[in-house]
């Protein structure tokens, strides 16, 4: 794909596409993505997310396409409640309310200018830029050649970057650095020629089920926590594993989970630990069948399990 042409290898973010206007140095406008050609208006959120800047000193038109995220480390104090990151940046950003948006510590992250510093070639040279005019911007590795020594360099630093600042990533993107090179090469129905993406894939470690705890999220909703033989990955000891809800539990389980089970564990995005198969062994008994509470483990009362269809209780 690349040739000898110089490129970027940048972390392909995992949030929600947002692409930001400027027109005098002024935010004006701030919009998802959409199906491509319409998007959603989110200008009132996205002016309470405090990285993103109100004012930058380019004063003509400057369109700036981005992500925005919740990082794993903000993404802690709501881990109960949702799924992932991505899900929840996504859910958070189209709030109406944006007081309440702006508690979510979501950030934007630049990737791309779609419009504005035409006499600037190099892609690496305009992040470069608004990283001066105060813009978070993506993770990347500019480089000059292709061989495999910097292939492989560019690859080992992108992922131990998006560790450490807690970037939710799903992939990498290779993309060339001259901006009109990449232009004239078109485009299909899919996707502009100019760069490539490539997922990442998280390798499973089996363990050993040991007992299933409970704890409270700010809603009152009790998520059930895998307790595991402890297993290595990724240079940590994980022993515990959020099993996010009654729901995904059962479904990962069948229904009846048990002591002794052997479970496939991954660190998603080498940062959060996750179960991704369950394996029953051993035949079912009263003895290893983990049952859920029937006395909330926090205050001591009564459970009972509640199904949400809509906005309907049953």
């Amino acid at each position: 794909f690349l040739g000898t042409v110089p490129y970027l290898a940048m972390c392909k973010m995992d949030g929600l596409t947002c692409s930001l206007k400027y027109e005098n140095g002024e935010l004006v406008s701030a919009e998802t993505r959409g199906n491509g050609l319409v998007g959603e208006n989110i200008l009132h959120n996205a002016k309470v997310i405090s990285n993103i800047p109100k004012n930058i000193p380019y004063k003509e038109e400057l369109i700036i396409d981005g992500e925005i995220i919740c990082t794993y480390y903000d993404f802690e104090k709501f881990s109960s409640e949702y799924k992932n990151p991505r899900n929840f940046a996504s859910g958070s950003i189209r709030l109406l309310d944006s007081a309440e948006c702006a508690k979510r510590d979501l950030k934007f992250i630049a990737w791309d200018i779609i419009k504005g510093m035409e006499i600037v070639p190099f892609l690496s040279s305009k992040l470069l830029a608004l990283e001066a005019y105060g813009f978070e911007i993506v993770p990347f590795v500019n480089s000059s050649n292709t061989d495999d020594y910097t292939l492989n360099y560019s690859v080992d630093f992108l992922l131990k970057k998006a560790n450490k600042l807690g970037y939710p990533i799903d992939g990498l993107v290779f993309k060339i650095d001259d901006v009109e090179y990449g232009r004239k090469l078109g485009k299909t129905t899919h996707h502009f020629k100019n760069a490539i993406a490539y997922k990442l894939y998280d390798e499973n470690y089996e363990t050993q089920l040991l007992d299933i705890e409970w704890t409270m999220g700010r809603t009152g909703v009790l998520t059930p926590v895998a307790v595991f033989e402890p297993v290595e990955i990724d240079g940590a000891t994980i022993e515990r594993a959020s099993l996010h809800n009654l729901s995904i539990m059962e479904e990962l389980s069948g229904g009846f989970e048990r002591k002794g089970d052997i479970l496939s564990i991954y660190r998603a995005n080498q940062i959060i630990p996750q179960v991704s198969k369950w394996e029953h062994v051993g035949d079912y008994n009263e003895e290893n069948h983990l049952k859920l509470p029937a006395v909330c483990p926090i205050c001591g009362g009564a459970t009972k399990v509640e199904i949400t269809i809509g906005t309907k209780i049953l």
